[in-house]
């Protein structure tokens, strides 16, 4: 048993000598410095070391966050590339187009412009030196009908119109122009007082069904007013 011990006596000792600053070692074998003088000098140490040792690692981070494209920047925030929905989400932003050229000849009709219209005319290509960037489809203007999912009925009083407050929501994500979330954002009643920066944070609003159908008709109406055409089935 006592040899066990002074094993591990030695062992721990080498250990230490391999973790403390030698002059620190130095100080205390020498007696300059008391045992708990020691030991408060090494924990600094070791913690000044932990510090540096992290150091160039979130320079590193920070360096490459800065150089990053607006697609890897998205990608690295979301864990995923952009989509057409998120490039339709920020269409304002220059950096998610192809060129400069191409933004500023549709920056006047952006406000406007529905999802729908958007899909109709632009694509996000997913690979190639455009990938994720906001241009032309290759052929023009696609005319046909676009598939959406998922599809639900129009009509309201179709099985008892138990979709129909889903048709509404995705009809208004769809068909009713709108920037960086559907329906906007709101203040998490938590986060009501901000963070130590100052800022707010915010999540996405998701109203009820019964909000999605009001929304709707009354969109339904402004569309009626400007003589548009008013869409039937998604």
């Amino acid at each position: 048993e006592s040899s066990s011990t002074d094993n591990k006596t030695a062992a721990e000792g080498e250990k230490e000598k391999k973790v403390v600053n030698p002059e620190i070692r130095r100080l205390y074998d020498e007696g300059t410095i008391t045992q708990t003088e020691y030991e408060r000098m090494a924990a600094a140490d070791r913690m000044f070391e932990s510090e540096v040792a992290a150091a160039p690692a979130t320079f590193a981070v920070a360096k490459s966050s800065s150089t990053m494209s607006v697609e890897q920047q998205f990608e690295y925030n979301h864990g995923r590339r952009p989509d057409v929905y998120d490039a339709y989400a920020h269409r304002h932003d220059r950096r998610f187009w192809v060129n400069g050229r191409l933004y500023e000849a549709n920056v006047r009709t952006l406000d406007a412009v529905c999802l729908v219209e958007f899909c109709r005319k632009f694509t996000i290509p997913k690979k190639g030196a455009s990938e994720g960037k906001i241009k032309y489809h290759r052929h023009g203007v696609i005319t046909k009908k676009l598939q959406f999912h998922p599809e639900y009925s129009s009509d309201p009083t179709f099985e008892g119109g138990r979709d129909y407050g889903m048709y509404c929501r995705f009809a208004l994500v769809r068909y009713r122009p709108w920037v960086d979330a559907p329906f906007g954002r709101v203040v998490p009643e938590e986060d009501g007082g901000g963070g130590e920066s100052g800022t707010v944070a915010t999540a996405e609003y998701k109203p009820e069904e019964d909000e999605c159908i009001r929304q709707w008709r009354e969109y339904l109406l402004e569309l009626r007013e400007r003589m548009h055409l008013i869409p039937d089935v998604l």
